[in-house]
């Protein structure tokens, strides 16, 4: 048998890795583990701050939400000779610079006593500064109603601090539930993320936002709005107002704040689906019923009754002689719309003034 070359007992015997080689793996292995190890080690306090933590992280809250009033009042008709102006303005959306633009436009004097503002609802939600929007109405102790995004985050705000449940009065006496559903999940949505933002100040001021306010003696225009016709009854709602239902506080707290159209076949249920084949939208069944309706028929409470009201951006400005809508989509780059009723020696006259947003 022949014996192997030197050279050929080399190759076999050689190691493809020397020393130099293995050291310097071993200490990248070392590295890569040690690398683990610390990502690990930060990285999940960090997702439990932000994941976890943060998200539930809110100011103090209030012990209970404030019971909310169906029906409030809002009558200048005995300071008519003092002259004074009724600002409605619609749907902010938590866009605070057209509202302080439009406020500006108005001359509107927050120390004086002669403007009253009000909000028709829909001040909150969806824009980028609704906290502060907030915080103005307080600081000028604006008027406000109560729209179905002020609600939505009040459910929310009831769920994360686990209360006991929206509730509102009828009327002097009788408190009930706002809805049969007010213990429903609701998720980490932005509406819950406002609701986590907001201090026991935000809450109690919503709380002062009755669903229907009654506002006594405004004017009456013809369909163009360039002729005064005469003075009728006032009603500012979020939403709209059933005509089928007589008197405001028995109207439907849910309508009041999302109702967009009337059901057929006779028009008498709302809707907030204004997609329903049949449908017609609740303001001009409002204004057929109020031209057409006479002495002998049973609706004292609602006759001559004019509403102003928000909500239907997709709508825009819509003015008849009974109804007033001026959510005009400020929040998706629009305008910012204001009615203002001027009462002044006896006469009630009003315009409508809007920013651009």
């Amino acid at each position: 048998m022949s014996k192997a070359s030197p050279e050929t007992t080399h190759l076999l015997h050689h190691d493809p890795y020397d020393k130099t080689e293995r050291s310097a793996a071993q200490k990248s292995s070392w590295k890569n583990t040690l690398y683990i190890i610390f990502a690990t080690v930060v990285s999940v306090p960090l997702l439990y701050l932000f994941l976890v933590y943060l998200p539930n992280l809110a100011p103090e809250s209030v012990s209970e939400l404030p019971i909310i009033r169906k029906v409030d009042k809002l009558d200048f008709s005995n300071q008519l000779e003092v002259p004074r102006r009724l600002i409605l303005i619609g749907d902010v959306h938590g866009s605070l610079k057209p509202l302080k633009k439009l406020l500006r436009k108005l001359d509107y004097n927050p120390k004086g006593s002669t403007d009253t503002v009000l909000l028709l609802g829909d001040f909150i939600s969806k824009g980028p500064q609704s906290v502060e929007v907030v915080d103005l109405a307080i600081k000028n102790k604006f008027q406000c109603i109560l729209g179905n995004h002020e609600i939505s985050v009040l459910q929310r705000y009831n769920q994360f601090h686990g209360l006991s449940g929206l509730k509102y009065r009828n009327n002097e006496s009788d408190i009930e539930n706002y809805d049969l559903q007010s213990g429903q999940l609701y998720p980490l949505d932005d509406e819950m993320r406002l609701a986590k933002q907001l201090y026991p100040r935000h809450i109690e001021y919503m709380g002062t936002c009755p669903f229907i306010y009654d506002l006594g003696p405004v004017p009456r225009y013809n369909r163009k709005h360039t002729n005064y016709k005469e003075t009728v009854d006032g009603v500012a709602v979020h939403a709209g107002l059933n005509w089928n239902v007589h008197e405001l506080y028995d109207q439907d707290v849910t309508e009041v704040t999302e109702m967009r159209a009337m059901l057929p076949p006779d028009f008498s249920k709302a809707t907030d689906d204004k997609s329903i084949p049949g449908s017609v939208g609740w303001a001009k069944i409002w204004n057929h019923w109020q031209n057409n309706i006479t002495d002998s028929d049973d609706f004292d409470g609602l006759k001559n009754r004019k509403v102003y009201y928000g909500h239907h951006a997709s709508r825009g400005l819509n003015v008849r002689p009974y109804t007033m809508g001026i959510d005009t989509a400020c929040v998706k780059g629009d305008r910012l719309t204001a009615v203002v009723i001027t009462y002044h020696k006896g006469k009630i006259r009003e315009k409508l003034v809007s920013v651009g947003c």
